[in-house]
């Protein structure tokens, strides 16, 4: 299930700015601009072996109902260099968050162990 949400005044989440680095070789960053709340716009059923798209200025969640799940973000272009992210309050968090981008041998074989789950 795909819940959506926006971002409303208040205190339940810390709230970062998760920003592009200046170059390929650093990590992204997490910047703590306060705190905030969300409230739920919606929600919908993704069906196994499908997927789904979203505005990414959209905050959502991906919760699994019963059966494992795999999310896997991919960015054709883009759009904007930071994204709101909500942590529950007090959780420590490293603001220097690693990355990684895979070359397309490696996501094939990425996606073709996914695919396996699904045997």
């Amino acid at each position: 299930m795909v819940e959506l949400y926006e971002i409303v005044q208040g205190t339940a989440a810390d709230r970062y700015t998760d920003r592009l680095p200046a170059t390929f070789a650093e990590p992204y960053l997490l910047d703590h601009v306060g705190t905030a709340s969300a409230r739920g716009i919606g929600a919908y059923r993704v069906a196994r072996g499908s997927g789904y798209a979203t505005d990414a200025r959209v905050p959502r969640r991906v919760v699994p109902i019963g059966v494992p799940v795999v999310t896997m973000f991919v960015k054709f272009a883009c759009r904007r260099p930071d994204a709101t992210v909500l942590i529950d309050r007090g959780v420590p968090v490293s603001v220097r968050q690693g990355r990684r981008f895979t070359t397309l041998p490696e996501a094939r074989a990425f996606l073709g162990d996914i695919l396996g789950l699904w045997d």
